[in-house]
């Protein structure tokens, strides 16, 4: 097992090395010199510190960093803009939230991606799980739009007036950056109404600042599309290779490896970040197993015996797949994930003349995948961690299970 994994973090390396896609593009050096090529589109989920160039599809790949570079744009997908900013990091998660409403800033230069550009700038700024967004126009450098959620304790219940109808513990919001946007990013039509009305997140900001722009008679007002997970359903057939094996209670019995066929689905969410190269999925199948043996004992192996194994199963894998290339067109992939196993109720080794043993009604296992797509059509060799389907410490029964999926994308959404 530790082999097959290994030789599949080899294929990943592999794959990922010519999966490189290079857009063509432009960067802004120290100097304001525009520096046009190609850059590796990674569709960064972190806002990105660097990232790799070429002058032509034919040269060494250089590595540009945010010391070295005031702006990059990847023609109609994507532009950057370093920024040193004042940033405040205050966690808008319920596990994360402190007790301070006021803004704590941190200097740092980052990069900043252009979701709406025009008279009125929004940019966006995600690291690890913290999303922050800033604007900047004419009369206001790269400023922060502040949003903090917070607790209040006992004392301010107490002692705060503003405070005084609320609970100890309870969620309060700063929501600074209604006034900020009232002051700085509206126009004749605006009204404080609509600012008081406008949700903090990237779709909302986004409309308010294109309204703006556009009633301002902005010439460039250009909205970065916001991704979506993409649904896709595809219908499974399964070629299976089994392999029973018992051990323990006076017996040794290895089944022969049977080959049979199963049917199923799979549900696969692909993640809108790197171009829709990370999934998740799950792929719920039915398929049976049949196997039978004649085995030997006694005094120079002279009393025999029949035993066999006939069973269903219904198995659950849940993982996650990176594709090497455009998910929707034509790609291999790597995946790995946990097999839930529910094995027909009272399962056994049926034995002609001696006491039958159980099966467990549910197991797991690990799994490692390596596939290939092509448009609608898909097929993948998926190997499992041997599977000790026995419900009692006196014996074991392991279950090595091979696949070989055929598929087919019935819709995508």
């Amino acid at each position: 097992m530790k082999t097959r994994f290994t030789f599949l973090i080899v294929l990943f390396s592999i794959f990922n090395l010519f999966a490189q896609k290079y857009e063509s593009g432009y960067y802004i050096d120290n100097f304001d010199t525009k520096i046009e090529g190609f850059i590796k589109n990674n569709d960064w989920r972190n806002n990105p510190k660097s990232f790799e160039f070429k002058k032509s599809l034919d040269d060494n790949n250089t590595t540009i960093s945010i010391e070295s570079c005031k702006e990059f744009n990847i023609n109609t997908i994507s532009k950057f803009t370093r920024a040193k900013v004042q940033i405040e990091k205050s966690d808008t998660k319920i596990g994360g939230l402190g007790y301070d409403k006021n803004p704590v800033f941190v200097e740092e230069t980052i990069f900043l991606k252009h979701l709406v550009s025009g008279k009125n700038i929004l940019y966006y700024y995600y690291d690890q799980g913290l999303e922050k967004f800033f604007f900047s126009n004419e009369t206001t450098k790269v400023t922060q739009l502040i949003y903090i959620k917070f607790l209040i304790d006992e004392n301010d219940v107490k002692f705060k007036e503003e405070y005084k109808n609320a609970q100890a513990n309870s969620i309060m919001q700063n929501e600074a950056y209604k006034r900020q946007l009232w002051e700085n990013v509206k126009c004749e039509q605006t009204t404080m109404n609509e600012i008081s009305k406008l949700e903090f997140n990237k779709s909302s900001l986004q409309k308010y600042f294109s309204k703006v722009n556009t009633c301002n008679g902005s010439i460039e007002n250009i909205v970065s599309n916001e991704k979506k997970a993409i649904m896709s359903v595809k219908a499974v057939a399964l070629i299976n290779s089994d392999q029973i094996k018992f051990n323990g209670s006076g017996a040794n019995i290895s089944f022969d490896r049977k080959v049979g066929f199963g049917f199923g689905a799979e549900l696969e969410l692909l993640m809108p970040f790197n171009n829709y190269k990370w999934s998740v999925f799950i792929e719920p199948s039915f398929s049976k197993y049949e196997g039978q043996k004649t085995i030997t004992s006694g005094i120079d192996n002279t009393f025999s015996q029949g035993v066999k194994v006939n069973t269903s199963f219904i198995q659950v894998p849940i993982g996650a797949k990176y594709y090497f290339g455009d998910s929707s067109k034509s790609a291999f992939y790597l995946g790995a994930g946990i097999t839930i196993t529910n094995i027909k109720e009272n399962t056994i080794i049926d034995f002609e003349s001696r006491t039958d043993l159980y099966f467990a009604n549910f197991t797991y296992t690990f799994f490692g995948t390596l596939g290939y797509k092509f448009k609608q059509f898909a097929a993948e060799f998926r190997f499992n961690s041997t599977n000790n389907a026995s419900p009692s410490n006196g014996y074991d029964i392991q279950f090595n299970r091979s696949t070989l999926a055929l598929k087919y994308e019935l819709f995508r959404k």
